[in-house]
């Protein structure tokens, strides 16, 4: 009996991963994909607002793993020292956006995880809020929050899942593929789980701004519309 529950989970399982990647498969096909006119992360300005924005280089291992087409990774600092991390990968190809999520990069570098799920930021200047994947890691007394997200032709998504429905979505509005982007921000927990996250909303409130003209179609300086549209063109993400 226990044999044939095994069996019959592992044929499941084997289905569902096939349907997967039959459904990737379709969704490739089906999608237009548009010319890009963007600027290079190379031309980021070195501060945004307050902030001093200090390039990091991926190392050669990384630019293979992550299979990224243009990158800013920042630490990025204010008057009083306190450093908050910026990863912005852009990548033609939208499957590639989803690879190695912060669950998989930190506990390869000694992060232990305290806690995954998801959170809505509300950014200052803003009209909506923003939905993102929300980790905690601990290291050696020390603890970090990381939040990314993904955009996608003008949507946005907290998580793969939703992601890959954005990809549905532009297909289905009939509105060409212009790359995808993940946007990641990490800083440590120095007072209580709030305190970090209100601190990431007012960084978000100076640096999404900023974003305008490298990310095609996604993230772009608030505008006040009749319908709260939030970056331009946010759609509910997950």
């Amino acid at each position: 009996m226990r044999f044939s529950r095994f069996a019959t989970a592992a044929v499941l399982l084997a289905a569902a991963l096939a349907a997967n990647q039959r459904f990737d498969r379709l969704v490739a096909h089906a999608a237009t994909h548009a010319e890009v006119d963007r600027k290079t992360f190379a031309q980021f300005p070195p501060a945004v607002g307050k902030w001093r924005v200090e390039k990091v280089g991926l190392t050669e291992r990384q630019l293979e793993l992550l299979a990224v087409d243009d990158y800013l990774r920042a630490d990025c600092t204010a008057g009083s020292g306190r450093l908050i991390s910026v990863y912005v990968g852009y990548y033609t190809n939208p499957d590639r956006a989803r690879r190695h999520p912060p669950t998989i990069c930190y506990p390869g570098a000694g992060w232990v995880k305290e806690y995954e799920g998801s959170a809505v930021l509300e950014i200052p200047g803003f009209d909506s809020a923003l939905p993102v994947a929300l980790t905690l890691f601990e290291r050696a007394g020390s603890r970090q929050m990381v939040i990314y997200w993904y955009s996608l032709s003008g949507y946005t998504a907290s998580s793969a899942t939703w992601q890959k429905i954005a990809r549905v979505r532009s297909i289905l509005a009939g509105r060409a593929i212009a790359g995808a982007s993940k946007i990641q921000i990490a800083v440590d927990i120095e007072g209580n789980r709030e305190e970090a996250q209100e601190e990431i909303e007012e960084f978000l409130a100076e640096f999404l701004p900023a974003l305008d003209g490298f990310i095609p179609q996604g993230l772009r300086a608030p505008k006040k519309t009749s319908r709260g549209v939030f970056l331009g063109a946010l759609r509910d993400g997950g």
